[in-house]
């Protein structure tokens, strides 16, 4: 055989990407699960931030309608006898 050690031989025909590439592919993991999560969190802020603007316009649209039927109503000072 050949006076080249058996280790030495072993570095030869290893790339040597192949080491950093599972670190990489580690770390690339881990980036996109956090992507992953910082993406559906601020989707989930949008939405609950709609869902708010959509619950604050229909509470403003029955506000203005009660306005604009108080006066079919007696006053409840009037009733519970207050007046």
């Amino acid at each position: 055989m050949s006076n080249v050690p058996l280790e030495l031989r072993k570095q030869l025909f290893r790339s040597p990407s192949v080491e950093g590439e599972r670190v990489s592919d580690g770390n690339s993991a881990l980036m996109f699960k956090l992507q992953i999560e910082h993406d559906l969190e601020l989707s989930y802020q949008g939405l609950q931030k709609d869902l708010h603007e959509q619950r604050m316009k229909n509470l403003r649209q029955k506000a203005k309608s009660l306005a604009e039927n108080d006066w079919q109503y007696p006053a409840i000072e009037n009733l519970i006898g207050l007046n």
